[in-house]
């Protein structure tokens, strides 16, 4: 079983009856933030290079990353 499947039970196990977050990385640059609520896993992205918020139809249950998304766009020039 890989670590990141460890992760995201244990986020999902935390979650329950509340919200869980895990910001995860290592040496070689690989990362990942992960937003879980009431025992689901409702969105893993990667914080160097997330892509568009259109990709994660998701992020509007995550409101604080939602919010940063046009300060993202700015920092971007998009």
């Amino acid at each position: 079983m890989s670590s990141a499947v460890v992760r995201d039970a244990v986020l999902q196990r935390l979650s329950e009856g509340a919200r869980a977050y895990s910001a995860w990385w290592n040496v070689n640059a690989h990362n990942q933030l992960s937003f879980a609520a009431r025992g689901d896993l409702i969105l893993t992205i990667d914080a160097f290079f997330p892509g568009r918020p259109e990709d994660y139809p998701a992020i509007g249950q995550w409101p604080e990353l939602q919010a940063m998304t046009e300060f993202l766009r700015r920092v971007r020039g998009t």
